[in-house]
């Protein structure tokens, strides 16, 4: 009998309590022959994720490798005399889950202030929170001169009267909080920012080689290809709003450095583990996220896989001229790549690229095949609709122009780098898959897996599209589930609508919003493949693997009587809401969406993906049988649903008192890495 590795034996000496239980199991066994230790899970539901997805009695895993999934009796014929016998004791296996879209750093940044999570403040409330959280710091407070960040910032209808209430604008209102700091609101969504007038004014924290001020002045030269992402007021001065690369490439507020996130790799490692991710895409990643990764691939420290898709950056990529410099492209991604050339855990194979922005008001940058409706929604919910004006015709913003969106697809395609977008209108998504449809004409022998990420609209007649082409979809299944406060943001811009807080008309399921709101069970039927991508900080710190799977079978949520004050709802004023009723899939694709189709999107479904005779032995030991629970699901005969047991389907730590689903332990090459006491 020998010990697990020295592997294990340091992972044990600098252990966190989350990691405790790979130095308690025990040892592991080696078969009489020499031939590296075997295990021999059974006792519960063994899901495989193989082409014909079944679930087994039992998994045989000798050293790093799948020996074998199958029969029980079948298994121990198998397996030498010595091997290891663990009881699932009815838990559940799943092969390694592998987000293929998340901004881990991005998450365990220590802001500042956090603001609490989908928050719905007003304007008046986040400076009552902020103002809190800094009189709680005290001396630890930043500097006169310095940053405060504050996450969690929730921007939805932020220029609204309801919103902003007695400030002429937000930047006015967060001066209340301090005149003598930067001070800058982060977007939960990552592309509604807010910033107070010191940092509009103060230049030294402009990322220029020569500090500009931002105003109506500079708005029109230095920055004027920052114009239309920085909101102004009626005498044309920023009004504190900013939107994505306004936020992005301006202002020099990073909060952790790389050499101090290397000072703690094990919480970045279980930050993934905890989660049960055991392979994951940063789907934003920057000079930071290179030196992080690279950092700890050379030391030894990296447990999980990564990719990395290098992100095309407006004021470090551009030509100049409202251009991509394709060559300083490819250089900087050429680059990371050899940053994490011999790294077992760590590559980068992909180019990220932002074709639009958000379409919730009033951000509204989402690329759409129709304007965005002018729209007025009164507190009780009823609408006025007005005819637009030209100058106010709104159909969202390119990032980039669709000629160089094929432009770089093109190259990045010929090098053998896989090009994952960012869409969320219409619009973009079709410019996305012209630009790769393009790209494999040009270059035959490519079969590099392009990844939409996203997907908020898709149009009918591009449905198909994703098949012909091979395209990888990403949704954030998470989003294609009701929220009350978010849909008013975003539905009433889209669809006319006489009154949103009438549930029975404002999500009928015949509008064109509706009709095509995350498609993904369309696109597969289609073709396409499904992964499944977090987009974690957006709107929950965590990857949330198993929320994410439960709104991809549901698409539901109960919604409280909007009418009714929070403090007088009660349990029968919840009705039961359903998005994109046709577009649900079924739980062994979600899974497969989360297991081999995401393996398949970062390229390495011939080594992890599935638990299959030769494989990495990469996978996760959860409480819930889920697959059970998803059939539970019934529709009643007066058309009514029974859901509870599948709504509780859902992450543990999502603060629900319906979800149960806890990861029990995850295993990475054969070796537990994560697992609680």
């Amino acid at each position: 009998m020998k010990r697990h590795s020295k592997f294990v034996a340091a992972l044990c000496a600098v252990a966190g309590a989350g990691l405790l239980s790979a130095c308690t199991q025990g040892a592991a066994s080696t078969s009489d022959d020499g031939s590296g230790s075997q295990r021999l899970f059974f006792g519960g539901p063994i899901y495989t994720a193989n082409a014909d997805q079944e679930t087994v009695e039992a998994l045989l895993v000798e050293g790093d490798t799948v020996r074998y999934a199958g029969s029980l009796a079948q298994a121990r014929e198998i397996a030498g005399d010595g091997a290891e016998q663990v009881d699932l004791d009815g838990s559940m296996i799943l092969p390694g889950l592998h987000d293929t879209h998340l901004h881990p750093l991005l998450a365990l940044e220590k802001p500042t202030c956090r603001l609490p999570k989908q928050n719905e403040f007003d304007l008046a409330k986040v400076i009552t929170e902020v103002k809190g959280c800094l009189a709680d710091l005290g001396d630890a407070a930043p500097a006169a001169g310095e940053w405060i960040t504050v996450s969690q910032f929730n921007g939805y209808g932020a220029d609204s009267k309801n919103y902003l209430g007695k400030y002429p604008d937000i930047a006015t209102g967060l001066d209340e909080v301090t005149t003598e700091h930067n001070l800058i609101l982060m977007g939960a969504d990552g592309h509604a920012y807010a910033v107070n007038h010191y940092a509009l004014e103060n230049g030294a924290t402009i990322k220029k080689t020569d500090p500009v001020e931002v105003n109506s002045e500079t708005l029109t030269d230095e920055l004027k290809e920052y114009k239309g992402l920085i909101p102004v007021n009626a005498d044309g001065e920023p009004n504190g709003q900013l939107r994505s690369q306004a936020a992005w490439d301006l202002f020099d507020y990073d909060i952790t450095t790389a050499e101090q996130f290397l000072q703690d790799p094990d919480t970045i490692n279980e930050y993934f583990l905890s989660n049960g991710i055991t392979s994951a895409m940063e789907a934003w990643a920057h000079q930071r996220d290179v030196d992080v990764y690279g950092g700890m691939a050379a030391d030894g420290n990296l447990t999980p896989r990564i990719s990395l898709s290098m992100v095309v950056q407006k004021d470090v990529h551009s030509d100049g001229e409202g251009g991509a410099d394709i060559d300083k492209v490819m250089a900087d991604v050429d680059a990371a790549r050899e940053r994490a050339e011999g790294s077992d855990k760590l590559k980068v194979d992909s180019v990220k690229l932002m074709v639009d922005g958000v379409m919730e008001y009033p951000t509204q940058t989402a690329a759409l095949d129709q304007p965005y409706l002018d729209v007025d929604i009164a507190k009780d919910g009823t609408t006025e609709y007005h005819s637009p004006t030209e100058e106010k015709l709104n159909r969202g913003l390119l990032e980039l122009p669709p000629g160089e969106v094929e432009r770089l697809v093109a190259a990045i395609d010929a090098k053998g780098y896989s090009a994952h977008f960012h869409t969320i209108g219409n619009r973009a998504v079709d410019i996305a898959l012209t630009a790769i449809e393009k790209a494999r004409a040009a270059n035959p022998g490519s079969d590099a897996p392009h990844n939409i990420a996203h997907l908020q609209l898709v149009r009918p007649q591009d449905i198909e599209r994703f098949g012909s082409a091979g395209v990888f979809a990403s949704p954030t299944t998470a989003w294609a589930a009701p929220w009350h406060s978010y849909d008013t943001s975003v539905m009433p811009y889209i669809d006319k609508y006489r009154n949103v807080n009438d549930l029975d008309e404002f999500y009928a399921q015949d509008t064109k919003y509706m009709q095509q709101l995350y498609p993904v069970e369309s696109i597969r039927k289609a073709g396409g493949t499904i992964s499944i991508g977090s987009d974690a900080p957006v709107d929950f710190k965590g990857p949330r693997p198993f929320t994410n799977m439960m709104y991809a079978l549901l698409r539901g949520e109960w919604i409280a009587d909007p009418d009714l004050p929070k403090n007088k709802v009660k349990d029968n004023d919840y009705t039961w809401v359903v998005l994109n009723k046709k577009e649900r899939m079924s739980i062994r694709d979600i899974i497969d969406a989360y297991t081999i189709n995401g393996a398949k999107a970062l390229q390495q479904d011939d080594i992890t993906g599935s638990l299959e005779e030769g494989k990495k032995a990469d996978f996760v030991i959860i409480n819930n049988d889920i697959i059970s629970m998803a059939e539970t699901v019934k529709t009643k005969p007066n058309g009514t649903e029974s859901v509870d047991k599948a709504y509780s389907i859902c992450d543990k730590v999502y603060d629900d008192e319906y979800c149960s689903t806890e990861v029990e332990s995850t295993w990475i090459d054969g070796e537990q890495v994560y697992g609680k006491e």
